[in-house]
């Protein structure tokens, strides 16, 4: 966590100073090509993913004068360290990523690498953290009701699948290797929601089927 952190400010760091050369840059180019220095390098700083920059050097440079270079070390300088900034940024994110996942925290809201999808009958999920309650309302007919089958692990915390439909609510701790048919022969046909909901819950999986 501390190394990502580091890496950010480096980014950031970086990423400010080439953009404050890349500006002084233009700037002295523009004032010795152009009758314009000002607005060409609001373009090349104000225009995303470096367009403006390549609209300066393809239509804006009507002269043909050479300017003094003065910002054009520096700013080769900058745009390798951000990208080398980058670069580390991108690492030590994957090393934190997949890092045990007990130092993994949970954010309110969020989910850290999960992975949801749902297909015809089957519904599976799988993250590192987690803070969101994930839910589906599904339509199940008594062939449906039979055949639930509910698998379900989490490293630690813990790891619930709430079935409910009406005033009708099943919860089913589902944290330690569970893997069952489901009995909801108290159930009726028609619409039911699913819901996954934990408590710290840390490298969680759960799968889903129903139907025959």
């Amino acid at each position: 966590m501390l190394m990502f952190g580091i890496s950010v400010g480096l980014f950031v760091l970086t990423l400010s100073g080439f953009i404050v050369m890349l500006g002084l840059w233009a700037y002295a180019d523009a004032k010795v090509r152009t009758d314009k220095p000002g607005i060409w390098m609001l373009i090349v700083l104000l225009v995303p993913n470096l367009l403006g920059l390549i609209i300066y050097l393809l239509v804006g440079r009507t002269k043909m004068e050479k300017s003094s270079g003065k910002f054009k070390k520096p700013l080769i300088a900058f745009a390798i360290s951000f990208m080398l900034a980058a670069g580390l940024m991108i690492g030590s994110f994957v090393s934190f990523m997949t890092a045990d996942s007990l130092e993994l925290p949970t954010w309110g809201g969020v989910s850290i690498g999960k992975v949801e999808n749902y297909w015809n009958n089957q519904w599976t999920v799988s993250f590192k953290a987690s803070g969101e309650e994930l839910s589906k309302t599904i339509s199940m007919n008594s062939g449906d009701l039979a055949a639930f089958h509910l698998m379900g692990n989490c490293d630690s915390g813990k790891l619930h699948l709430r079935i409910s439909q009406g005033e009708i609510v099943k919860d089913i701790d589902i944290s330690d290797n569970f893997n069952e048919t489901v009995d909801l022969s108290e159930f009726q046909e028609g619409k039911i929601m699913l819901t996954i909901y934990n408590d710290e819950a840390k490298n969680a999986s759960v799968s889903i089927n129903w139907g025959k």
